[in-house]
Parts: C-alpha cells; structure tokens; sequence
C-alpha cells in the first residue's frame, strides 16, 4: 500500500474508533517499528470515551510468527479496560 493511501486509512480508522462507544471496538495492529525492523510490535487501540484514542503494546513477534512475546502492563491495561467498564 502506498504511503498516503495508508496514511489515510489509519486516519480513518483512528477517526472511527475515537468516536465508537467504550468497549465496544478494538483496533488491533501488528506493525514494524523503527525499534523492531525485524519484528512486529501488537498494540491494541480502544476508544478513550473522550474523543480519542488509548493505545497499549501487547507483545511482539517476528515477521514469521513462531512465539509470541508479551508484555504483562500492556495486557492487565487492556484487560483492566474491559473489566473495569
């Protein structure tokens, strides 16, 4: 996908999940970072219920999956936003 095309579709997607209800939408990415090149960052977006956006790194893994590796803040934070509502 082309740089712009997928800028705009992020913008949409964001503008989307920001206006969406609290827990009612996920949003889930597994995207290179210039952190990890050869891995893939998981995070997972939901809406804030103030118009934006709450953003929360789950794990990672690499570009050909075999272990996922976890990370415990972002999942009690995703877990915690769906039990505490």
């Amino acid at each position: 996908m082309a740089s712009s095309q997928r800028l705009r579709y992020e913008e949409s997607v964001r503008q989307w999940l920001a206006s969406t209800p609290v827990c009612r939408a996920v949003w889930l990415e597994a995207e290179a970072t210039p952190e990890r090149q050869a891995a893939l960052t998981i995070v997972a977006h939901v809406p804030n219920g103030a118009g934006g956006i709450q953003s929360m790194e789950l794990g990672y893994t690499n570009i050909h999956p075999e272990t996922v590796h976890g990370r415990t803040k972002g999942a009690k934070a995703l877990a915690k936003y769906f039990s505490s509502r």
